[in-house]
């Protein structure tokens, strides 16, 4: 489970939230990337940035963005390489953790969903996720992002003013951008995968997460779109439904023992129950 930007909840609330999940039977691994409460030993400017602001984050996605990619063209000192590290890590461990006998799952939203991606890419040649719920997917379609001309909230806020800040800077700043880009490396995650996406976000712009979508390159009928209003702000009571409704979604998608083939996502809502869901997978004890 990987966490947003910002007003990330405690790692105890995490716990509650996931808590029905784990009732299930079901391993679940919260994780927190390098600067963020939870994972902070060693990296004191990281700390800073992820807690200043409104809600935290800060500066926190700028960090190492202006060094460029080493002469290989393999590595990188920006902040979001290592949190996929970071991610890629945990997955390795709770594989391990697991006995490398079982599949592992993955959830993000935002900045998260923006880190299983780029992970599950990582992972794909030597054991990728085999589902994943995600919401808002982040950190991707940089070349549009940047060139638009509307104010941008949030992280591409934050990277465009970085950009502009830095313009002899922006050929290698561009590059790296590209080379972490979530609509890149969405083309190799081949699992299935339920995807909240927003028809108006400011934050997340629709079209850069429809991008990050449609470049899934995961079977057709494979992939389900959840669609709301709104993403990263209040939408009413009709839309809070809507994402509440991804929310029990996604705990039903990522039960092992609930047969995602077996239910049409897009159009069923969440509507359906978990003892409905597992008894039709399960069959007859």
């Amino acid at each position: 489970v990987m966490h947003g930007y910002s007003n990330v909840p405690t790692l105890a609330q995490s716990a509650e939230d996931w808590r029905s999940m784990s009732e299930r039977g079901v391993a679940v691994l919260v994780v927190r990337v390098r600067g963020y409460p939870g994972s902070q030993l060693d990296c004191g400017q990281l700390v800073h940035h992820a807690a200043a602001g409104p809600g935290g984050g800060g500066m926190w996605i700028t960090h190492g963005l202006g060094r460029p990619l080493n002469e290989k063209g393999c590595g990188t000192e920006w902040v979001f390489a290592h949190a996929v590290a970071d991610a890629v890590n945990a997955c390795r461990a709770l594989r391990s953790f697991l006995g490398g006998r079982l599949p592992i799952f993955m959830h993000g939203e935002s900045l998260g969903a923006g880190l299983a991606i780029v992970a599950a890419s990582q992972l794909a040649d030597a054991g990728p996720p085999a589902r994943m719920a995600i919401g808002l997917p982040s950190m991707g379609d940089w070349p549009w992002r940047i060139s638009r001309s509307e104010p941008a909230l949030g992280i591409g806020g934050l990277v465009r003013s970085f950009v502009a800040d830095h313009h002899e800077q922006q050929t290698d700043i561009l590059t790296t951008l590209r080379v972490l880009d979530t609509a890149v490396h969405a083309r190799r995650v081949l699992c299935p995968v339920l995807c909240k996406l927003a028809i108006r976000d400011e934050v997340v712009p629709a079209p850069s997460a429809a991008a990050v979508f449609n470049a899934l390159a995961s079977s057709p009928g494979t992939k389900w779109r959840h669609v709301v209003r709104y993403g990263h702000c209040d939408g009413g009571i009709a839309d809070a439904r809507r994402h509440s409704a991804f929310e029990r979604m996604a705990h039903e998608f990522l039960d092992p023992v609930v047969e995602v083939m077996s239910l049409d996502w897009e159009t069923d809502m969440g509507q359906h129950t978990r003892g409905a869901t597992r008894a039709a997978s399960a069959g007859p004890e």
